[in-house]
């Protein structure tokens, strides 16, 4: 958790392109490569008393270059190790 890494930008619908700005759309356009924070993964994530923490999905934030993300909101459950920065 907390690793930050490239991904590639596979689709995007109609209803989301409508919504996004002119300058937005040409940032976010399909094939193009974002860096992101990876927030919840399905692999065990370990606390120190042997406590292991799983999700049921990978998700992850976008952010940019200084690694501050580019949304407001994060919906889901969240590790309170990340609410401590």
């Amino acid at each position: 958790m907390g690793d930050i890494f490239l991904l590639s930008i596979r689709a995007r619908s109609a209803r989301v392109a409508r919504l996004l700005k002119w300058k937005l759309q040409r940032r976010f356009s399909v094939g193009r490569l974002q860096k992101a924070l990876l927030i919840r993964s399905k692999v065990n994530f370990k606390r120190f008393p042997g406590l292991f923490i799983r999700f049921f999905d990978n998700s992850c934030a976008l952010v940019n270059r200084r690694i501050v993300p580019l949304s407001n909101r994060i919906y889901g459950p969240v590790l309170k190790e990340f609410c401590m920065i």
